[in-house]
């Protein structure tokens, strides 16, 4: 499968995938990270959903996976409009709270440049503030927020 995703070929990776009888937390990822680096948001979040909906069978999103979807959140990504991945981009950061799933520097940093690229800098600023580490990525990705 992964072979099938470097080489762009994502709709052969899915058909692949969908019919893995047992999927794990990295087989889950390879499929996210391929979609989300071939620039096809719209089944990023179809994946996401259908794992969190298969969860039962013990497998949960990473931070990794977290990053990903984040990523595929802004309108750059080109495959969504701008409404939908603010929705999805907000989505995401309330199943971060409700799931009570710690959002690190890394996390803080995906969140604030999703927000700033979907054109919400209240809402980066927000979490800039909110966040109690910093480093100079979070600081670029604020900046560029206000920069947009």
């Amino acid at each position: 499968m992964t072979g099938y995703l470097k080489s762009r070929e994502l709709d052969s990776a899915w058909e692949l995938f969908s019919r893995m009888e047992k999927r794990t937390i990295f087989t889950w990822n390879a499929i996210i990270i391929g979609f989300v680096q071939g620039g096809r948001a719209k089944e990023v979040f179809d994946f996401f959903h259908e794992m969190l909906s298969l969860s039962k069978g013990g497998v949960w999103p990473d931070m990794i996976m977290i990053l990903r979807v984040l990523s595929a959140c802004t309108p750059q990504l080109g495959a969504i409009e701008q409404g939908t991945s603010i929705e999805q981009g907000t989505w995401v950061h309330n199943y971060l709270r409700v799931h009570d799933l710690d959002c690190d520097v890394v996390i803080g940093t995906a969140l604030v440049d999703m927000y700033g690229k979907c054109g919400y800098v209240q809402e980066a600023y927000d979490i800039f503030r909110e966040m109690p580490k910093r480093d100079t990525l979070v600081w670029t990705a604020m900046i560029s927020s206000f920069a947009e």
